[in-house]
């Protein structure tokens, strides 16, 4: 009987070296081992596989037809296991993988996109798999292990999660270029509350500050309607709907016509911060280690 699982990798390359070489001596040294113990693996390699596979002479060693047939399978055989090595060594590294991140709204408009441009092309062996998820929803997806990291709103419940600042900006009115309130030089959050907002779900982080600082004024918060999406609150801005409290990077990257003013606001913390969340930041994947490290050089070259 053929005992294939005792058919080594080890053996298998003496094997081709010495068909290459024509020589079980000069296989031995490639192979840094000795002249009795190549003789006595290639001696057991045909034993398990129940075949001559080396014609022995005083002038060195040549193939048989069975031998012959081994050499271009072990080639392949030895080729493929020094990729698996090769693809060990890149997960090892953390070139190849995959890295599993929830981002919120803000993050997604804002920083988020350059520094995942970034992290693809000095990685391009990990696939990214990047969810769009309000802060709550990526920290439940977090704690249940669907992604490893979650970018959200510093203001949002992580229980036990860890977390490290990844982005902060500052916070603006965007409202329609022919609001009442567009002829100020900025604007207090009492006077905004006094008219129609456009806002994300009044879940997510961003929403929560605006909400909570209402309550706070004893104010109502006059939502006209609710989306996903920054792109979509400017449109609707520009569309005359409302005014909107946004990020002003997201300004920056999606306002580009004259329908929108944008004014500093007051009454309301300015500085915003995202945070990267994480069940274990010591236990987190390479793929995930890097994006981390690559988040934080972003910021510290600011």
């Amino acid at each position: 009987m053929i005992h294939l699982h005792k058919t080594d990798p080890v053996s298998l390359q003496l094997f081709v070296t010495a068909a290459d070489a024509g020589s079980l001596t000069a296989a031995a040294q490639n192979n840094g081992i000795s002249l009795a113990a190549a003789s006595k693996r290639i001696a057991d390699l045909e034993h398990h596989l129940e075949v001559k596979l080396l014609v022995r002479s005083k002038s060195g060693v040549v193939p048989t037809a069975a031998g012959q047939s081994l050499y271009q399978h072990a080639l392949q055989v030895l080729a493929r296991m020094e990729q698996l090595v090769l693809s060990m060594k890149d997960f090892e590294s953390g070139a190849t993988g995959q890295l599993r991140l929830a981002a919120n709204t803000s993050a997604l408009a804002g920083f988020l996109p350059d520094v995942l441009a970034h992290y693809n092309r000095l990685y391009p062996g990990i696939s990214l798999d990047v969810e769009d998820m309000l802060s709550e929803e990526a920290v439940r997806a977090v704690e249940t292990g669907v992604v490893e990291l979650g970018i959200i709103g510093e203001n949002t419940v992580m229980g036990a999660l860890e977390r490290i600042v990844c982005d902060e900006d500052e916070l603006v009115f965007l409202l329609p270029a022919h609001h009442p309130l567009a002829e100020h030089a900025s604007i207090d959050i009492s006077d905004a509350l006094q008219f129609n907002f456009v806002a994300l779900a009044r879940s997510s982080s961003l929403s929560r500050l605006i909400g909570t600082q209402a309550q706070l004024l004893n104010m109502p918060w006059k939502i006209v309607i609710q989306v996903r999406s920054f792109e979509c609150v400017c449109r609707m801005v520009a569309a005359g709907l409302g005014m909107a409290v946004v990020p002003s990077k997201v300004v920056r990257s999606l306002v580009q016509d004259d329908q929108v003013a944008v004014r500093p606001l007051r009454g309301l913390a300015l500085r915003r911060r995202l945070v990267m969340a994480m069940r274990n930041q010591g236990s987190i994947s390479l793929p995930a280690r890097k994006f981390v490290d690559l988040a934080l050089q972003k910021i510290e070259h600011k």
